[in-house]
């Protein structure tokens, strides 16, 4: 699936979701203000907990994702995404006698396939891949970085289409921007034109270089400047 598509896919489900969970908390809280004791008898204290751990961690994911906070505060927006994990968590406890009797059994699969792939994407993203180089293509249309990498390690190969994560760590370990392949599969290097004040990624990864191969001039010992890359994914 093309990253664009990607991404209105994921708002298209968390519109439902959010549509989905405010129907069913008001749905309880007014089972609960009709029926207190038997509500209380049948599913117990620990609903409560876990349905406020949800409720939390929804607004905190939803409130930091609109466009403002992505571009002004992106860390923010970026940190508190990975909230989903307790947002599901909480989710499989979620019931009577503290457990989800029917979530789990939709979990499963893809919740392993989530998590082998993740485990995956960690071990070929610890492969470090070489910048050759990282070109201004501004206009007066556009901003635009053209970033060419060693087509190396975890992104020897791709097809049309593919789409790759990219990481400086010099700039932090845990940021992880998509960014689709624009060169062909026979190319020898790979490419990425990046429009945007996005690419103050790629500027601080062509300082970092030009700042060691200073110390190159004037040390005599070579450096090579390196970014990290996960998978190409489609």
């Amino acid at each position: 699936m093309p990253l664009d598509k990607a991404i209105q896919f994921h708002k298209v489900c968390a519109f439902l979701s959010a549509f989905g969970g405010l129907v069913h908390t008001w749905a309880h809280y007014n089972h609960y203000a009709q029926v207190p004791a038997t509500y209380q008898a049948v599913y117990g204290p620990t609903v409560w907990i876990s349905g406020v751990i949800i409720i939390v961690a929804m607004q905190l994911l939803y409130s930091t994702s609109f466009e403002a906070v992505r571009r002004g505060e992106f860390e923010m927006f970026w940190y508190t995404h990975h909230l989903f994990v307790l947002f599901f968590l909480a989710l499989l406890f979620h019931g009577r006698n503290s457990w989800n009797p029917n979530y789990w059994k939709w979990f499963l699969v893809p919740g392993t396939l989530y998590f082998i792939e993740r485990i995956t994407r960690e071990v070929k993203a610890s492969k470090p891949v070489g910048l050759i180089s990282a070109t201004h293509m501004n206009n007066k249309y556009a901003k635009v970085f053209c970033l060419e990498l060693e087509k190396t390690g975890p992104i020897r190969r791709h097809q049309e289409g593919q789409y790759i994560f990219l990481n400086c760590p010099m700039i932090t370990k845990f940021q992880w921007h998509p960014f689709t392949i624009s060169s062909p599969p026979e190319q020898r290097t790979l490419t990425l034109h990046i429009r945007n004040m996005v690419c103050i990624l790629a500027f601080q990864c062509k300082r970092q270089k030009g700042e060691e191969e200073g110390k190159e001039n004037k040390s005599g010992h070579k450096t090579t400047q390196k970014i990290q890359t996960a998978k190409p994914i489609s």
